[in-house]
């Protein structure tokens, strides 16, 4: 959080120490010409020898703040503080560091002190804005607005998900050979793609906070249209929060067009326990109810159930990195049983993670695979059908500005099938450029 009160509370504060040494005055004017950065490193030399003097440390707070490192301001601050307890600007600018921290209580901990002792109009001006400013965070707390816009293009070896076997023996016609159909061969398409995003959540009280998300993808494959497809996706629900403890519910809504045709509709319920760990990880088991809905393929409507135990970390070291893990399994099952050869139990395993090279760029990288048994003899080939589908995804995100970042990814998905016609693999290269609203 930058202040634009910064300016005045430095002027200010600075007139307390008018007969500050030649090396205060340096550091003062380089903070006022925003090289803080230059300051500190002309101060900390000096620590040692001068830690504890009110002046000194009260200057090099100033620096590390403007540096963008509050914890060590906070340090400073308190130093200055512990030897004058009455000290306004100090105290002002402690308060001003927590605030950058997000402490916003111990913020008004240190502007309330400020006014037992009846400062002067300036002074009280100053804590003032800073209580307005206090209020306002606390406002802005409890709503988040988060949204984003990304288009890209690439190249997908396989849009439909089919075999590259142009004739295929089915056992129920005495394995004689038939041709594939083209459409039921393996396509390469140009993809173009666009996602809208955005999520909204309103803090209802410290403990239950609402959340609404909604998104809108077009998927467009240049010659393709049989494949081109868009969704819109909308979800709505809360989150109980009690210490490292959270409860979630959501109700989930999609709605997908094919080929510019209405296609399938997706309603759902979704359940989370999550527990925080002390070490920055996180635990959580989920559950998920899905009723799905074809409009021209009844055949294929379904309810789907998903369960599931994911855990996250974080870690405070060289790259920052993050990994996570998931294991879960569920069943789908056709509302007429008739059509049982479209059910299936299946069970998956998800790992990840990324790292943070620098400021600008991070890689990521996932790694998934699905085991699926289907209920019923696929008729054309007298068994079941039998996937076992593995996939791999690596990507990076380059920033090119605050809000702007440039996503290169590969996804590399092989699906081996007992049923010929399901039996793939396929390649997707794709490059966007993401705006975070």
């Amino acid at each position: 959080m930058r202040l634009t009160l910064v300016p005045f509370v430095l002027s200010l504060s600075f007139s307390a120490y008018a007969v500050a040494d030649d090396i205060l005055q340096q550091a003062e004017a380089l903070i006022a010409q925003h090289k803080a950065t230059e300051a500190v490193q002309l101060l900390e030399p000096l620590e040692d020898e001068r830690a504890g003097d009110p002046a000194y440390d009260y200057v090099l707070g100033a620096a590390y703040l403007d540096a963008n490192q509050p914890t060590l301001a906070v340090f400073a601050f308190e130093r200055c503080l512990a030897a004058e307890p009455k000290n306004g600007p100090c105290r002002v600018q402690i308060a001003r560091t927590h605030l950058v921290m997000g402490e916003t209580a111990n913020a008004r901990t240190e502007l309330d002190i400020i006014q037992s002792y009846n400062p002067p109009p300036a002074v009280q001006t100053l804590v003032d804005q800073y209580l307005g400013a206090i209020a306002s965070q606390a406002a802005r707390a409890k709503r988040q607005i988060n949204a984003f816009v990304q288009i890209g293009m690439g190249t997908d070896t396989n849009i439909n998900s089919a075999t590259d076997q142009k004739q295929i023996a089915l056992p129920a016609f005495n394995n004689v050979l038939f041709t594939v159909a083209p459409n039921s061969q393996k396509q390469h398409g140009t993809l173009l793609n666009g996602i809208a995003s955005g999520t909204y959540l309103y803090q209802l009280t410290p403990a239950f906070t609402a959340i609404a998300e909604g998104s809108a993808q077009v998927h467009n494959y240049q010659n393709h249209d049989d494949y081109s497809y868009q969704t819109i996706d909308v979800s709505g629900g809360g989150a109980f929060q009690q210490g490292m403890h959270q409860l979630m519910a959501k109700l989930q809504l999609q709605k997908m067009w094919l080929s510019g045709n209405s296609y399938r509709d997706v309603a759902g319920l979704l359940g989370q326990y999550q527990y925080r760990l002390m070490n920055s990880g996180q635990l959580a088991l989920y559950s998920q109810f899905s009723q799905i809905r074809f409009d021209e393929q009844a055949s294929r409507d379904a309810n789907r159930i998903t369960a599931g135990l994911a855990y996250s970390q974080a870690l405070a070291t060289t790259y920052s990195p993050v990994f996570y893990g998931s294991l879960y399994n569920g069943q789908e099952r056709t509302k007429d049983s008739a059509f049982d050869a479209y059910s299936q139990d299946f069970y998956g395993l998800r790992i990840g993670g990324a790292l943070s090279v620098n400021e600008k760029l991070k890689l990521n990288a996932a790694l998934s695979s699905e085991k699926r048994k289907f209920k019923a003899v696929y008729a054309p080939f007298a068994v079941a059908r039998d996937d076992n589908e593995y996939a791999l995804t690596v990507g990076a995100s380059w920033r090119l500005s605050a809000d702007t970042s440039l996503q290169p990814n590969y996804t590399f998905t092989k699906n081996n099938s007992n049923i010929p016609l399901t039996d793939y693999d396929r390649h997707v290269v794709s490059l966007d450029l993401r705006f975070d609203l």
